[in-house]
């Protein structure tokens, strides 16, 4: 079990460098057309590519967070609850957020299905969108992970008790 937990840790640190580098991509694209801007001589389509790469960014990024316990969680309700409850309570709410996760993570993949059959393509940038979604699924599949991981950790104390 443990080895599949280090597994986890690394593919959402492996997902988390690209999505810091495609940050660090946003931010050079947004001052570079600014620059150009003020030349005379924009750069066409960065906002789309600032829409399709933040997209991106936040997939992939959502399970280091998660594994790292970034996220907001509803702790004031937690810490009212014993001991037992509290666990089961935790356990709850994770196989509620990974039953979501997986109906999102079907969603996208059947979104980005239809955008292959249908050939749509980026309005400025006519690079086709198809492989973005199927990005984003990827993110949304090692958040589901991490999801996991909670769930196993949970079932750990819940055992050990």
């Amino acid at each position: 079990m443990n080895i599949i937990k280090e597994l986890i840790i690394k593919v959402t640190k492996f997902c988390d460098f690209p999505a810091r580098f495609i940050l660090l991509l946003i931010m050079l694209l947004v001052v570079g057309n600014i620059v150009l801007r003020l030349l005379g001589k924009p750069l066409d389509g960065s906002h789309e590519w600032v829409g399709l790469l933040t997209g991106i960014s936040i997939s992939l990024s959502l399970a280091y967070c998660a594994i790292r316990e970034g996220h907001v969680s509803i702790t004031i309700l937690f810490e009212r609850l014993g001991g037992r409850t509290r666990q089961y309570a935790e356990l709850l709410v994770n196989l509620f957020s990974l039953s979501l996760l997986i109906v999102l993570l079907r969603t996208i993949i059947l979104y980005g299905n239809r955008m292959l059959a249908g050939g749509h393509v980026g309005v400025n940038t006519g690079v086709p969108l198809h492989y973005f979604a199927y990005i984003i699924a990827c993110g949304f599949l090692v958040y589901s992970l991490a999801v996991i991981y909670h769930i196993a950790e949970n079932v750990e104390k819940m055992i050990k008790r």
